[in-house]
């Protein structure tokens, strides 16, 4: 209930492609049904975001940017999921100021 009050326009969307989209990103990520309750119930906008266009290029540019194996990329999705909010270029002048800041670690 608390999803739907706070993202009410998921209830219009289609739940052939909300269960697409969760598929996709429960194989993607090796999720099982607790850790994709969770994900789900932490930022349920993740079902706003095209799998194509977003997600999934989203997981491509954290894997190879961070050069993270598939447990190492699931958990920061797991604890960072507000990240596929931000375009690869924000994330990128993001680092790029903290690099700056504290150096390369």
């Amino acid at each position: 209930a608390q999803m739907c009050r706070n993202m009410p326009h998921l209830l219009y969307a289609n739940t052939t492609t909300l269960s697409n989209k969760a598929e996709s990103i429960q194989t993607a990520l090796s999720l099982d049904d607790e850790e994709l309750s969770n994900l789900v119930s932490k930022y349920s906008t993740i079902f706003c975001f095209s799998i194509e266009e977003k997600t999934r290029p989203t997981l491509r540019y954290l894997r190879m940017r961070f050069e993270l194996d598939e447990e190492a990329l699931k958990n920061l999705v797991l604890k960072a999921t507000s990240l596929f909010a931000y375009s690869d270029a924000t994330i990128e002048k993001k680092l790029q100021f903290y690099c700056n800041l504290v150096g390369e670690r």
